[in-house]
């Protein structure tokens, strides 16, 4: 399902502009409102792991990431964990729950 989506603060003289078309006709990105990006913004931990499991298709996690900073039902803690269960990203808060 492709989309043509365009945000306010990125014109198409922008040098990311075709790049976010292309990432959010994939559903890659989001941007950080509906109808805008924030080009000058920084990119967060949490951005970049959802960024990447988007990027590489990757299935929901069977289990919710053993991070104690990820909380149940932030819009990231699904692709953290996603990640993590790849293998592709570790941490120093890893709780000692069990399982």
């Amino acid at each position: 399902m492709a989309r043509d989506k365009r945000f306010r603060d990125v014109d198409e003289q922008h040098w990311a502009f075709r790049t976010l078309q292309a990432l959010s006709a994939k559903h890659i990105i989001n941007g950080v409102a509906a109808d805008r990006f924030d080009p000058e913004g920084t990119t967060t931990r949490s951005e970049f792991t959802a960024l990447l499991v988007r990027t590489l298709g990757l299935a929901k996690a069977r289990t919710a990431a053993p991070f104690s900073d990820v909380l149940a039902g932030a819009w990231y803690a699904e692709d953290v964990a996603a990640a993590y269960e790849a293998g592709l990203i570790e941490g120093e808060s890893v709780s000692l729950r069990s399982g």
